[in-house]
């Protein structure tokens, strides 16, 4: 292994005009000791014959497309470098961008992976970016790269640009291959890092472009059918989703308010929203979490993180000492959720701020399952099987009025199809002939109320709004899990 050399280790499946732009970059921009590693997994558009005339690059040559775990894996068992680069051939690289992510390696806390920020990912790598051409991105780029650098724990980093040492595979092992193709082998990877203890981090005065899944949208592949098939195994193997435990809850975040200096977080996972309230700085987070591998995780992030089921937990708190409870996916997993929600309530301060989420089972998805007699327990949604409560808007209002709590406001997260316009009218009107609500065309399209209560005894004044959904965050907000997480 040759100290202080970087292996950059990338994969190509044709794309040829995007790999030669890739690479042309890294000669240019790249001003520490490097190498240049690619696989190439059967490409026919001429990439190996150009590859094969580059004197600075090694290469190996597949017959079939290997898939991207087993395509990474074989560059990095002939990398010479100390540090190992897995870097998508549909990105361009700037000025800076590996002397950077070296310096976040080298400096931030227990540093297992590092990764840029950039236009076209998902997750909290992406940032607001605008720009003409390839020349305006290097402008834009230059900006960010020459700044005093700063960085931020995460808690998944995607693979689109990844700068780890080469130690840390000889330790955690490599990418699991039974990912196939790819998708979700890096939230293998990232997890595996999380669990032996370290930390990833998003370097956020690093940018990189990315024109994003090149070689997937070329491929003649269903790509949610592979999504589908890999997310189960990950499920599978780790026992729980990949994106439940690890979701910032953003529809949560922005109700808490930036004065709040304690902030329990009931059902915190694996602390993905905890650790935004501490980017926030000063923000004391203590966590409750039921799943022991998950609190771990948390326990990194977090001031204190206590593993057990939540409804027969005493905190060893004083009276009043939270600004804000949060109750994020926590109340329709317990026998008695209203009774928790007393017990709670003396831990909040008279200012203090319950924030929850619960589904509602009055969605009109549901009402029609029930009419065509398909109302079948899933593992996740509405009907997921880990639920003991079912809610609707009034059982929630009657549930904290029984607890002793006065609702500020009731948003309702909405999940609509045009499909459902027709039937909801026809609810709509049923519903005000029997006098069981006056406004079932609002009601029946809530996938989930986010409440935001205090304590009675003070005046308030309750609201209620409704939320429409864009289709990313309708696939955000309809995660999959496996295990309850009080």
């Amino acid at each position: 292994m040759s100290k202080n050399l970087s292996s950059i280790v990338i994969l190509t499946h044709n794309q040829l005009e995007y790999t030669k732009l890739c690479i042309e970059s890294i000669r240019k921009y790249t001003a520490v000791p490097y190498e240049i590693i690619i696989v190439d997994n059967a490409s026919n558009d001429g990439t190996v014959e150009y590859l094969e005339t580059q004197d600075d690059i090694k290469l190996i040559k597949n017959k079939e497309n290997l898939g991207f775990a087993a395509g990474c894996n074989q560059g990095i068992s002939i990398a010479e470098g100390e540090y190992i680069v897995l870097l998508n051939n549909d990105t361009i690289v700037t000025e800076n961008w590996l002397n950077n992510l070296l310096y976040c390696l080298h400096n931030a806390d227990d540093a297992a992976i590092v990764g840029p920020v950039t236009n076209n990912i998902s997750g909290k790598q992406k940032i607001a970016a605008e720009y003409m051409d390839i020349n305006d991105m290097h402008e834009f780029a230059k900006n960010i790269n020459n700044q005093k650098q700063i960085w931020k724990k995460a808690l998944r980093l995607v693979g689109f640009c990844m700068l780890a040492r080469k130690s840390l595979f000889d330790e955690i092992g490599l990418f699991d291959e039974n990912y196939g193709i790819g998708n979700f082998e890096d939230d293998d990877l990232c997890l595996r890092a999380l669990l032996r203890g370290y930390n990833l981090y998003i370097s956020t005065t690093t940018f990189i472009h990315h024109f994003g899944s090149i070689t997937f949208k070329n491929m003649n592949i269903d790509y949610a059918e592979i999504m589908r098939k890999n997310e189960n195994y990950f499920k599978h193997k780790w026992g729980y989703s990949p994106t439940y435990y690890f979701f910032e809850r953003p529809e949560i975040l922005t109700k808490v308010p930036l004065e709040a200096k304690h902030v329990l977080d009931v059902g915190c996972g694996a602390g993905a929203l905890g650790l935004e309230l501490k980017n926030r700085r000063n923000t004391e987070v203590v966590g409750i979490e039921i799943n022991k591998d998950i609190s771990k995780i948390a326990e990194k992030n977090l001031d204190k993180v206590i593993t057990t089921d939540v409804e027969n937990l005493d905190l060893e708190y004083p009276e009043c000492y939270f600004d804000v409870i949060i109750l994020g996916d926590v109340l329709e997993h317990l026998k008695e959720p209203w009774l928790l929600l007393e017990k709670l309530k003396k831990y909040l301060n008279e200012n203090g701020l319950i924030i929850a989420s619960i589904p509602n089972i009055n969605h009109i998805s549901i009402i029609l399952k029930l009419l065509t007699g398909d109302f079948n327990y899933e593992d996740a949604g509405l009907l997921d099987k880990t639920h003991l409560r079912f809610f609707t808007k009034n059982t929630i209002l009657k549930m904290f009025e029984r607890s002793g709590l006065s609702i500020l406001n009731m948003e309702g997260i909405a999940l609509y199809n045009e499909y459902y316009n027709n039937i909801l009218n026809i609810f709509s009107d049923i519903a005000k002939k029997l006098k069981i609500s006056d406004n079932y065309n609002q009601e029946g399209i809530v996938y989930q109320y986010i409440i935001t209560a205090k304590k009675r005894n003070l005046l308030v004044n309750s609201t209620f709004s409704l939320c429409l959904l864009t289709k990313d965050e309708e696939k955000n907000i309809d995660r999959s899990k496996t295990v309850s997480k009080t």
